[in-house]
């Protein structure tokens, strides 16, 4: 391809020949004396400059479709999981709603606040992480925008413009390719499917139609009550997750001083984790459980005295009816 020649905007009539590494731009031969001069300058033949970075801008093609394709294959992943999410809610939503209107045929309308509640939350959630699902796919979108731009521009200016106008551009292709290069395309889904509606088996026992469970996170063995020098010893349960372990598992037990004591982690290999902290003074101490830096149970337990009184049952009472010695021992 025969190219038109550039003319010198500085030195009228003067074709372009040469072109300066130091200030990385196109020059003629009376630049090279003038405004370009050596050593302060270090130039050579346009030609021989543009036949070296076309060999650069060519590697940094391949490296834009690398990204294009790592961007395309997160798009999808992400699109999969739209689509996960979107049958989970409706699944567990409908499953909800079923079991709402079976219970609301024998109860109050104290049951129906209640389903109303549960659907806000399971809907809440869903909208949430639909919300995160799409800002995602929003940003995959406009990376693969720029990439594509980025790439055509340069493989039409490798194409057809003159090694002039390459140099030229030389300076904003490596600004925009180099910030390009640096964005994370190779990401997982910022947000997860998991979210079930476990229904109660006794309304009246428990006073709700049942949680939503939108972790895969359970905490057992939780004392309300606890003596000064006793173990707090919890046990978590994880589901569905198996990057979790240890280091990712922080807790801790904030006495009624602020102190902080953290609780050791041990993992039984199973899914399972039991917490475990030594509570020293008296007062209400809150216990936290975090997973993966994110607050999954909150509570407070209550510790007395070593020797203090834990309950107290009735009444002493002289009558045959009432109470009179108590039977058995609290440790």
């Amino acid at each position: 391809m025969v190219h038109s020649s550039i003319v010198c905007d500085r030195h009228s009539g003067n074709q372009v020949k040469f072109y300066c590494d130091t200030c990385e731009v196109p020059i003629c031969s009376d630049c090279t004396v003038i405004d370009h001069r050596s050593p302060e300058h270090k130039h050579r033949y346009l030609q021989d400059a543009a036949g070296e970075y076309k060999q650069f801008v060519e590697m940094t093609i391949t490296q834009l479709k690398t990204k294009e394709k790592e961007n395309d294959d997160s798009t999808q992943a992400v699109q999969k999981m739209v689509t996960k999410l979107d049958a989970t809610f409706h699944e567990e939503e409908k499953k909800l709603q079923d079991h709402m209107t079976e219970t609301i045929k024998e109860i109050t309308k104290r049951i129906e606040e209640n389903g109303r509640q549960l659907l806000k939350q399971l809907r809440d959630e869903y909208k949430a992480r639909k919300d995160e699902l799409t800002a995602q796919l929003k940003a995959f979108e406009i990376v693969e925008h720029d990439l594509a731009y980025t790439r055509e521009f340069t493989e039409n200016l490798i194409r057809y413009g003159s090694d002039a106008q390459l140099m030229s551009a030389k300076r904003n292709i490596v600004s925009q390719t180099k910030q390009l290069l640096n964005i994370e395309t190779k990401c997982d889904p910022v947000a997860g499917e998991f979210m079930v509606f476990r229904p109660s088996d006794d309304y009246f026992e428990r006073k709700s139609l049942g949680k939503v469970q939108l972790t895969e996170y359970t905490l057992e063995d939780v004392p309300e009550f606890l003596r000064t020098g006793d173990d707090v010893c919890v046990a978590l349960e994880v589901k569905g997750r198996e990057d979790v372990s240890v280091d990712k598992i922080s807790s801790e037990i904030i006495d009624p001083t602020n102190k902080k004591e953290t609780m050791t982690v041990e993992d039984h290999k199973n899914g399972t984790f039991s917490l475990r902290c030594r509570v020293k003074i008296e007062g209400d101490h809150k216990m936290t459980v975090s997973v993966c830096k994110q607050l999954v149970y909150s509570s407070y337990v209550k510790v007395i005295s070593k020797k203090g009184l834990l309950f107290r049952i009735g009444k002493k009472s002289a009558s045959k009816e009432g109470l009179n010695q108590p039977c058995g021992w609290v440790p």
